[in-house]
């Protein structure tokens, strides 16, 4: 005998969806915006902003913007331009 199985979706599936789909977007943006922001302020102190950024990226961002605020700019690399 032949038997047909059917998949009952709930309509609230779909937005459920794109609520999770949003709110990673966001936790994407907030990830992007807090490597962005150690990038600029390396930059802004003639620092080499790449390590910084990564640093920030893969540890808390808030410890990296504080000792990026304590040690002030190179003033080395600012006269050697």
């Amino acid at each position: 005998m032949f038997t047909l199985n059917r998949i009952v979706v709930d309509p609230e599936a779909g937005y459920i969806f794109l609520i999770v789909l949003g709110l990673l977007a966001a936790f994407g943006v907030l990830v992007l915006l807090r490597f962005y922001i150690a990038f600029l302020m390396a930059k802004n102190r003639n620092r080499d902003p790449w390590p910084w950024g990564l640093v920030s990226f893969f540890s808390s961002p808030i410890i990296i913007w504080i000792i990026l605020l304590a040690i002030g700019n190179d003033n080395q690399k600012q006269n050697n331009h």
